[in-house]
């Protein structure tokens, strides 16, 4: 993967965790403060999703560039693409206030 690719996923990343951020504070969805916790102040919770769905748009563009095959695509993407929806229900708890304790 050469340095622009590299420089194009840190610029995607950096622009989806900002606008995640926005959109996490804007519908209330925080992680709630509890003993196991550092922070002073609710946080956004799930911030994760922006670097799945980052790494798997990285994987498919190395791969639309012949860098990679087909086998390691099928295995990292589609386990990287299930991660992504196995968050997505859990966003929507935590903005109903149901996430677990």
């Amino acid at each position: 993967m050469d340095i622009y690719s590299l420089i194009m996923l840190f610029f995607v990343s950096f622009l989806g965790t900002y606008l995640y951020r926005k959109i996490a504070i804007s519908r209330n969805i925080l992680a709630n403060l509890n003993f196991r916790t550092l922070h002073v102040n609710p946080v956004p919770a799930g911030g994760g999703i922006v670097f799945s769905m980052v790494f798997v748009v990285g994987l498919f563009y190395h791969w639309w560039l012949n860098q990679s095959s087909n086998n390691l695509l099928l295995v990292l993407a589609v386990g990287g693409g299930w991660r992504y929806s196995n968050d997505c229900p859990c966003l929507a708890d935590y903005s109903r206030g149901l996430a677990w304790a």
